[in-house]
């Protein structure tokens, strides 16, 4: 969830996280702009990091009709974002 906005990204509000093992945890997120999407389909996840972003594709486990989406995310040791997803809750963006 980028803090600089631009057209390639949208900033969304963490609304949820459950956090399952130290491992592995779903976050819901609220987009700023309705995301429209079919089931399979992923989108991509990222923070910005001393104004470097990093991202990575995450599959929506979300159904397309409900507002928020919902990711389960997997830690990756030694990975490029997870640990910094990680460290993210609700309300944060």
């Amino acid at each position: 969830m980028p803090s600089q906005v631009s057209d390639k990204y949208d900033s969304c509000v963490i609304t949820e996280r459950r956090d399952f093992s130290a491992e592995l945890w779903a976050i819901r997120v609220r987009p700023a702009t309705p995301f429209v999407f079919r089931p399979g389909q992923y989108a991509t996840l990222g923070v910005d990091q001393g104004g470097k972003i990093l991202e990575r594709p995450y599959s929506i486990v979300s159904a397309p009709e409900e507002s928020e989406l919902e990711f389960f995310i997997e830690m990756i040791p030694g990975g490029a974002l997870t640990p910094h997803l990680q460290r993210l809750g609700g309300g944060d963006r």
